[in-house]
């Protein structure tokens, strides 16, 4: 899809969702966005504690003592994804950046995105960026995962085969991907942002600025990816709804099928066909290179 790059007002709307996250962990999220060298037309704090906790209070009035920063609480505890959409629905940026609660922003991420887009055609919908994992139980920090496999321009298919993007605390993304391709998957127990990614590369181009730009923190605390049950149903509801797209893509069918099946050490019953595929898909590609190399002779 083509975008009216002359029309961009350039404005960026940040968007925190917290949930069971103290109110000084919040503001030090906060805190990294309000240090861009490019500043955020609004900051969206959505709360999705439950209704009337302590923590409720003490993040409004937190909110409160910036002149930019909006605070708006979900009703009850709905989840991470029904949260960033709420933060979708009232936000006003052209641009929209999400950060997890947790997590925080290194200072020229937005402008060195921006100017990625300025760069990029009319195409690009999204530009994700390197990133740092700091684990706080250790004080050690490494390269965040994508890193390694950093890919300048990534299509559908490099997303199939491999999240380049990861945590949605990485990209900025035009506010009409969201407008054209709907909002984050409120029923998906984890890899929401993934499936989003995907969902992203199938209408719009996706760049990358080789730059590490985020910190990603691990700590003691809650944390969604710390759940193998969530993750391994995640994997297996993106592969049932690009189904067919996987079928096209051995190599990426393969890859999916080997994280449903490792992800977790599991002999259940709704495991058994995803370790049967993953097998089939495995002698197909071996009878695939086999066949490519007798050619090649």
């Amino acid at each position: 899809m083509i975008l009216d790059k002359e029309a961009r007002p350039e404005t960026v709307t940040g968007i925190v969702t917290t949930y069971r996250r103290e109110a000084a962990i919040v503001e030090h999220a906060i805190s990294s966005m309000l240090m861009q060298t490019y500043p955020l037309l609004e900051i969206i704090v959505v709360d999705d504690n439950v209704n009337e906790s302590r923590l409720c209070s003490q993040i409004q009035d937190m909110c409160g003592k910036y002149q930019n920063v909006i605070y708006i609480k979900q009703d009850g505890n709905k989840g991470a994804c029904s949260a960033r959409n709420l933060g979708i629905e009232h936000a006003r940026g052209e641009y929209l950046a999400f950060l997890d609660d947790d997590d925080r922003w290194l200072p020229e991420k937005i402008e060195k995105q921006l100017q990625a887009f300025r760069q990029a055609d009319g195409s690009v919908g999204l530009v994700y960026c390197c990133g740092v994992r700091l684990d706080e139980n250790t004080n050690t920090e490494t390269d965040y995962y994508t890193s390694e496999r950093f890919l300048k321009d990534v299509g559908f298919e490099d997303l199939l085969e491999y999240d380049h993007i990861g945590s949605t605390s990485n990209p900025l993304i035009r506010r009409v991907c969201f407008e054209t391709v709907g909002g984050f998957w409120e029923e998906q127990p984890a890899r929401q942002d993934y499936e989003m990614w995907l969902r992203i590369s199938t209408q719009y181009g996706i760049v990358g600025v080789s730059e590490k730009l985020f910190v990603h923190i691990i700590h003691s605390g809650e944390q969604i990816t710390k759940n193998k049950s969530y993750a391994q149903r995640g994997y297996i509801n993106i592969y049932e709804r690009y189904k067919d797209a996987y079928r096209k893509n051995p190599r990426a069918m393969y890859v999916i099928l080997d994280l449903i099946t490792r992800i977790r050490d599991s002999n259940s019953i709704s495991n058994i066909k995803y370790i049967i595929l993953r097998r089939l898909t495995e002698l197909r590609n071996r009878q695939f290179f086999l066949m490519r190399d007798k050619h090649d002779e």
